[in-house]
């Protein structure tokens, strides 16, 4: 898409920006979160972290916000799922904001996050 219309794309969201790679990027930090929690699941490693720009973790079920265009962990923990039934039943992703108290729109996160793999919270 020509960098204008990205422009006017941008502003039907919150807090989301777009070039002409935001999707690349955006997929690489997928495919980042993904691959790590694979090698955790398969036992190649015994843990890891995924240092991975966009983070993911304000995106929603449907919807790009807070600079994150996919919620990068819920699509690791569900294709972990998918792949290591047996390993991973059940999930538990915690993330933890020390802004918490002051977040107006926690109720309407935690309602999308119901629709997550199972154990999912989201303390953002």
């Amino acid at each position: 898409m020509p960098p204008e219309i990205l422009v006017e794309l941008e502003k039907s969201y919150d807090s989301i920006y777009f070039n002409t790679v935001t999707f690349s990027c955006a997929l690489l930090s997928a495919g980042g979160a993904i691959e790590t929690s694979k090698a955790v699941a398969g036992g190649q490693v015994k843990n890891a972290i995924a240092v991975i720009r966009p983070p993911g973790h304000h995106a929603e079920r449907e919807r790009p916000m807070g600079f994150c265009i996919f919620d990068n962990v819920s699509i690791a923990a569900k294709v972990c799922q998918l792949d290591y039934a047996e390993t991973c039943k059940r999930i538990l992703i915690l993330d933890w904001y020390v802004g918490i108290l002051h977040d107006q729109n926690l109720p309407a996160k935690m309602e999308v996050s119901q629709g997550c793999p199972p154990w999912y919270v989201v303390f953002q």
